[in-house]
């Protein structure tokens, strides 16, 4: 089975979306598919560092990738993501599909342009149809012990707004008063933060700020700290960071917004009002105080990654859902 995995936005910068995508194909492969992304790339230059301030990965993208075209930053959903809106892309995925024959082609953000809608458009599918739905898979390291953690708590994510960074930054003089811990925070541009420190009147005492991160350095972190703090003010959809974390027996503490309800479980997260600073200072801290209960819900955050999330799972059943489309 040959399966065509399409992507709106660019392989060279981290986004949930990408590397769910890679860790799909790697699951894929795992079950015997044979997988290529069609998906943006911005090479190294001069021209992407003009159009791309942030850093990314500039390096040749693996042989199972099909770049289709350059990324443009494009204001959506309070973020700003890295889509390919090239007309230019359009005949590349064209010439892709004519040459790859896929059996099957999976779609992320189906209607996003320019890449999605160009392959739904040439792939000359029907929709709507019947659907099935599957959560998003988490990579799970083969080991992660609950206790035992360094005295430190994490923020993953971009410096974007909806992100929260700025409530976890106002209530962190208090948390680290009371508790002493270390934040370490992943991701996000480090001159942003630092402005963010500027302007906000915020010391960066106890703060580690540690830019982007690969996959295995971010497992490493999420591993060894307490906990992670996801404090969005809203606009996610899934909260894939939460999953990761629960992978690496990491509790969570996170705003109580939609997009992480599905996700959020008692026995491994403490949820608090988004935007609420002093309740996320006291979910943080009696986390931290009481190294029993901590460590409890990281061990059911772990069990819930295995039950619930795992790519060995997930990617079966995509295997089974792709047999069915293709024999229907």
């Amino acid at each position: 089975m040959k399966v065509g995995i399409v992507v709106p936005y660019s392989w060279s910068f981290w986004g949930a979306v990408v590397e769910h995508a890679e860790l799909q194909a790697d699951a894929l492969r795992r079950h015997g598919a044979d997988t290529r992304t069609i998906i943006g790339n911005d090479p190294p230059g001069s021209f992407t560092r003009v159009l791309h301030p942030r850093s990314g990965r500039h390096d040749a993208p693996p042989p199972d990738i099909i770049p289709v075209g350059r990324s443009v930053i494009v204001p959506a959903n309070g973020t700003l993501p890295n889509i390919v809106l090239s007309p230019r892309s359009v005949g590349r995925i064209s010439r892709a599909l004519e040459r790859e024959r896929f059996d099957v082609l999976h779609l992320h953000e189906p209607m996003t342009p320019a890449i999605c809608v160009a392959a739904l458009a040439l792939a000359r599918v029907r929709l709507p149809g019947e659907y099935e739905i599957l959560p998003n898979g988490v990579l799970i390291p083969p080991a992660a012990e609950p206790g035992g953690r360094e005295h430190q708590i994490l923020f993953a994510g971009r410096q974007e707004a909806r992100k929260g960074l700025q409530v976890l930054l106002r209530a962190w003089p208090e948390i680290r008063r009371r508790t002493g811990a270390r934040l370490r925070i992943v991701g996000a541009d480090p001159l942003a933060v630092r402005l963010l420190l500027t302007r906000e009147r915020i010391s960066d005492e106890g703060v580690d700020i540690l830019g982007f991160l690969s996959q295995d350095d971010l497992t490493s972190e999420l591993l060894r700290a307490k906990a992670l703090v996801a404090p969005s003010l809203g606009g996610e959809s899934f909260g894939m960071v939460l999953t990761r974390a629960y992978a690496c027996a990491t509790p969570v503490v996170a705003s109580d917004i939609d997009g992480y309800r599905e996700v959020m479980t008692k026995e491994a997260a403490v949820s608090f009002p988004a935007g609420d600073e002093p309740a996320l200072t006291e979910a943080v801290v009696g986390l931290l105080e009481h190294e029993p209960r901590r460590a409890a819900l990281g061990a059911g955050a772990r069990r819930v990654a295995i039950e619930r999330y795992s790519w060995d799972d997930i990617g079966r059943r995509l295997v089974e859902i792709y047999e069915q489309a293709i024999a229907s």
